[in-house]
């Protein structure tokens, strides 16, 4: 799953977890929900704090 960053580049996802966060962040931005947005990006940065970053 292609993930734009901030900066504009793509990157593409293959950690399961990463992509159910995507995917529910994107259901939420469908239904205009930004506070489960935010929840969401919370969570991925967390994820991605614990278990991507070198």
């Amino acid at each position: 799953m292609p993930l734009s960053s901030a900066i504009g580049s793509i990157h593409y996802v293959d950690c399961g977890e990463c992509v159910s966060l995507l995917k529910a962040r994107s259901r939420y931005r469908e239904h205009g929900d930004e506070a489960g947005v935010q929840r969401i990006n919370d969570d991925l940065a967390a994820h991605c704090a614990k278990r991507h970053v070198r």
